[in-house]
């Protein structure tokens, strides 16, 4: 005898950066064993590997994982976390202060937490008055690349994230990596900060938690962003 079928339910979200409406599934059983084997071996790029397969199982099939910007896959891992397992989670903080160092309980509505753009967020970096250069954010393979960053993988993360370099009217595109890294490496200190600005005021998924500390009775305010410092816990360790 056939056993009965199970129907999943279908949600809708919207990637932040570009406003489109996608559609997605809660994983499944099958899909968080993926995540629990890639938990076991403790290796960053393992559960982010798992996590991009759980997505493209679970996401509508025309959105490109690969294509997502970092910021756009952790907010819909966010969101398909929340429809599998549950909006709320709880963890711990410790409040680490002179005096006290009391653990206290947080739930937070992780349908809630919002990706915060800049204000004056620009993709276009101008190096003299007409040369300049057009970027794009980072995907969560290119920030993968930077678990132990010196110069060198900077360099190669600002060449990757280059969509064109321009001077006034004439736009250049017949070049190659190794003319784009010496290219960068001829900037002055000056110009080659104006392109690390554009990396260190990218939008990120963030969320204020406020609450009171049960060992010392303050009023606390913590400030959590990206996978690295809150999600990363919440998201995958809780599953």
């Amino acid at each position: 005898m056939t056993l009965p079928s199970i129907v999943t339910p279908e949600f809708e979200t919207t990637i932040p950066s570009t406003k489109e409406k996608i559609k997605f599934r809660p994983f499944l059983v099958k899909e968080e064993k993926i995540l629990y084997i890639a938990m076991s071996s403790e290796d960053n790029k393992s559960m982010v590997d798992a996590i991009k397969k759980i997505m493209v199982s679970c996401f509508d099939s025309n959105m490109d994982i690969e294509k997502l910007t970092f910021f756009d896959f952790e907010y819909l891992f966010l969101q398909l976390r929340a429809k599998s397992v549950s909006e709320i989670s709880e963890f711990s903080l410790t409040h680490n202060v002179e005096g006290c160092e009391h653990v206290n309980d947080v739930s937070v509505n992780i349908e809630t937490v919002e990706v915060q753009f800049p204000a004056d967020a620009k993709d276009v970096i101008m190096i003299t008055d007409t040369v300049g250069i057009k970027l794009r954010y980072p995907t969560i393979n290119d920030l993968s690349r930077l678990e132990n960053p010196d110069v060198d993988a900077i360099i190669d993360l600002f060449c990757d994230c280059i969509v064109t370099v321009f001077d006034g009217d004439t736009m250049f595109e017949d070049y190659d990596k190794k003319q784009l890294r010496e290219w960068i490496e001829n900037l002055s200190q000056e110009q080659f900060k104006n392109i690390t600005e554009f990396f260190e005021n990218m939008p990120k998924l963030q969320h204020e938690i406020k609450y009171t500390c049960g060992g010392c009775n303050e009023d606390v305010k913590v400030t959590l962003e990206g996978l690295q410092s809150f999600f990363w816990y919440v998201l995958v360790m809780e599953v």
